[in-house]
């Protein structure tokens, strides 16, 4: 397979691990940084989903290994989404709470359902298995390409939208 479709799936997991890293640290980040790690996630599903659609009209990956690289990258691409959703109904959790102490007035407020916390410790817990999924779908490419290699190539160039453009810094503090 190309060295940038095996470059893209380690970039997703070491983007993965970064914002895993982040939320794992971030106690009780300000919305503006729980919207930035939303971002960073829905960007992350986006860069999967589009690097799946274009690897599942290789037609030398529509046989053995190639399928499995395929079923490991739409992994990648469900989990991602998955976090991406969790860390959103997080947010949305948190906006609630808030409203709803402001409306109180000082009072106590019970809202019922998981905790914003539990939506981010969801996405953290999903964010830790896209490395090994991407991990799984560069062994399975290279498997592929090893196959195919006295036959056709199936190193076709990526299409722009697959490109890596700069991922939000999670690192940094919002404010």
């Amino acid at each position: 397979m190309a060295d940038d479709v095996l470059q893209r799936l380690q970039d997703m997991s070491d983007d993965s691990l970064a914002l895993h890293t982040a939320l794992r640290t971030a106690a009780n980040r300000p919305l503006r940084s729980q919207t930035s790690h939303v971002t960073t996630a829905r960007h992350l599903s986006d860069r999967a989903l589009s690097l799946l659609l274009h690897l599942a009209t290789q037609p030398a990956l529509t046989t053995g290994e190639g399928l499995h690289a395929l079923s490991h990258v739409a992994r990648v691409a469900q989990t991602t989404q998955e976090a991406a959703m969790q860390l959103t109904t997080g947010l949305a959790r948190e906006v609630e709470h808030e409203r709803a102490a402001t409306a109180a007035g000082g009072a106590p407020v019970v809202v019922v359902g998981p905790s914003p916390q539990q939506h981010r410790l969801a996405a953290v817990d999903l964010l830790k298995r896209v490395p090994n999924f991407c991990a799984a779908a560069r062994d399975r490419l290279a498997a592929a390409e090893g196959r195919c290699s006295a036959g056709v190539s199936p190193s076709v160039p990526l299409p722009a939208s697959c490109s890596n453009p700069s991922v939000p810094q999670v690192g940094r503090p919002c404010l």
